[in-house]
């Protein structure tokens, strides 16, 4: 997998997307003709230097993948910290909205459920194939 997140000494992937890069990886679940990228830059946001947590390449085409790891779906934090995980989401989002993108979103609940995942993942694999962009 091809990274430009931050990687322990060990070669470990640090982060969430960690979580759902393992997840998607189990299985031989990537087929050979896709690519996934952790934390790839959100390229047409270049100067701003954006990331997304996930990317799911065929060819010249992205699917981006944010994994929001500070809360569930329903967006209810514990802690100060992950509060401000949950604003530095929002902030990438509005990025995504000024580009006209639109990312897949894994909430933390949705890592509970690998098989849900699993059938996320090939659908956006589908839709690649089949010419579709973020």
């Amino acid at each position: 997998m091809k990274s430009y997140c931050q990687i322990a000494l060990n070669g470990t992937i640090l982060g969430f997307c960690r979580k759902a890069a393992k997840t998607l990886s189990q299985q031989s679940l990537t087929p050979s003709d896709i690519t996934l990228d952790v934390e790839p830059p959100i390229q047409i946001a270049a100067p701003a230097r954006f990331f997304s947590d996930l990317g799911i390449r065929f060819q010249d085409r992205v699917r981006y993948v944010e994994v929001v790891g500070a809360c569930g779906a329903d967006r209810v934090t514990r802690n100060d910290w992950e509060a401000h995980l949950l604003a530095q989401f929002d902030r990438r989002l509005e990025v995504y909205r000024q580009q006209r993108l639109t990312p897949q979103i894994w909430y933390l609940n949705d890592l509970l459920e690998p098989a849900q995942l699993q059938k996320r993942f090939l659908a956006l694999v589908a839709q690649l194939r089949a010419g579709g962009r973020s």
